[in-house]
Formats: structure tokens, sequence, C-alpha cells
């Protein structure tokens, strides 16, 4: 919809487009097969991204030029990792994973001596849930910092659900 209160969920207007009468009925069934492919593609799309923003992760994997190099146990309503090491190679994205291998985030990057970076993306999920990922480049050293946010985790409730504790004992 093209109006304001159009919606990220929402087909866009041209998907919606009527087919003209003048169009010959060869014109008039590939226009309605490219419609119907589009909006297939449309709710495709729609589910995966509801799938992402609904999505609750136990586990975050960071991937760095697709090799994952750390991972955080999500246990409380506050989790944070930070990565600090130095790098021969120039880096080109970093990724954030869960453990069901979704992709939560990735920052594409383009370092190197002449181009020192520094780069943040933040994520807004559902539920109030938010997904942080920071980058910094210094002197050939690079820090990620990935910091996750789940107001509705109690951090014993998911210590037990992992069953790392019991009744409330570690």
């Amino acid at each position: 919809m093209s109006n304001s209160s159009s919606s990220l969920l929402e087909p866009p207007a041209p998907f919606d487009k009527p087919l003209r009468e003048e169009e010959s009925g060869n014109e008039n069934a590939q226009s309605r097969e490219i419609v119907e492919e589009m909006n297939r593609v449309w709710a495709s799309l729609r589910r995966r991204f509801l799938d992402t923003y609904d999505h609750r992760p136990e586990r975050l994997w960071v991937a760095v030029n697709g090799i994952s190099v750390a991972s955080l146990d999500v246990c409380n309503n506050e989790n944070s990792l930070t990565i600090t090491t130095k790098v021969a190679e120039p880096l080109d994205f970093i990724e954030v994973f869960s453990e069901q291998q979704i992709r939560l985030a990735m920052l594409n990057i383009n370092t190197g001596p002449d181009n020192p970076v520094d780069n943040d993306a933040n994520i807004s999920l559902s539920d109030a849930r938010k997904l942080r990922v920071s980058f910094r480049e210094q002197d050939s050293r690079f820090s990620i910092r990935v910091d996750y946010t789940d107001p509705e985790i109690q951090g014993w409730e998911r210590l037990a659900s992992l069953g790392l504790i019991v009744s409330g004992h570690l």
C-alpha cells in the first residue's frame, strides 16, 4: 500500500496492480502469472522475516568471513560477548546465528590499512527483544561485541530449561 499506514508485512502496491482489459488474452495470462509469482515470493519472504523476528535463540554464534569464532549461551535477560583479536586477512563480514542456524544479523565490513572501520547494527525483535552487534578496528586489531536482550528471560528459568540446574540450585 502506498499510503502512510503501509506496513512491511503488506505487499507493495505494484503487486496489487489490476490487469488491464485491453491486454490480449496471452499478455493478460502472462501478467497474471507474474503477479501470482511475485505474491508467492512476497509470502515466502514475509514468512522468513516473521520466523526470524519471532525466533528465540538459546545460543548465539558469531562468524567472521563465514567462520565461527565464538558462541554465547543466552541465559539471562541481558547477554554480552566481546571478541578481540588480531587477524592477518581483511574482514569482509560478521554474522550472528542462532543454534538453529538462523541468521539474526550480518554486518558488511571492508577493513584494511586504508579503511579503518567502526560499524554497528541494532536489530529490534519481537517482544521488545534487541540484538546489537558492534565492530571496532584499531591498530590491526579488531573487537566485536554482541549484546542480546530479552526482557522475558529469567536467568534461573533458562538455566533450568537447559538442564544446568535443578529447582534453582547450581
